[in-house]
């Protein structure tokens, strides 16, 4: 695994996934655990859709999990970086996703506090999903050398959006 909690920064940080110095919430450790599926699913994802096969894949998380003392290839420690800038973004572009609409034994509802403001989780994920964008297109043009901008893989994490889902 590449991405932990304390890389879900900016417009990508999760409500009560973290818990404040000192403390341990019941809130913070369900998100957690709610958290850590959904890394668990979409990181994957991402580097499948990234690299294109799983060897390549399979590579880079076992070079991670060597003991830091023995991770001595520079490109590989720069590109791991470079994938936790990103790989939060498109995690929590599906977070904020699944988070808007909740399933309940009435069907689905939106969440809604009577006395709350609403912002729309929509206008954010399409923030952090075409910011994710941009950086994967600029690593992959990076690492896979390539000079034309626009000679990106067909798959999604190339691809920006819009509100409208087009």
């Amino acid at each position: 695994m590449i991405v932990d909690f304390s890389d879900f920064k900016g417009e990508a940080r999760i409500p009560d996934l973290l818990h404040e110095i000192g403390t341990e919430d019941a809130v913070n450790t369900a998100t957690q655990k709610a958290m850590q599926e959904f890394i668990d699913k979409y990181e994957l994802k991402y580097l499948l859709q990234f690299f294109g096969d799983e060897d390549s894949v399979n590579d880079l998380e076992d070079y991670n999990d060597l003991p830091e003392i023995e991770k001595t290839d520079e490109d590989k420690n720069r590109l791991i970086e470079s994938l936790k800038s990103i790989i939060p973004n498109f995690i929590a572009f599906y977070w904020f996703r699944n988070e808007t609409v909740r399933n309940t034994g009435i069907g689905a509802v939106i969440p809604q506090g009577q006395n709350s403001n609403r912002i729309n989780n929509v206008d954010r994920s399409v923030f952090i999903w075409n910011e994710m964008v941009g950086k994967s297109r600029k690593l992959y043009k990076d690492t896979k050398d390539i000079k034309d901008g626009n000679l990106f893989p067909n798959r999604d994490i190339f691809r920006k959006i819009n509100a409208f889902g087009i």
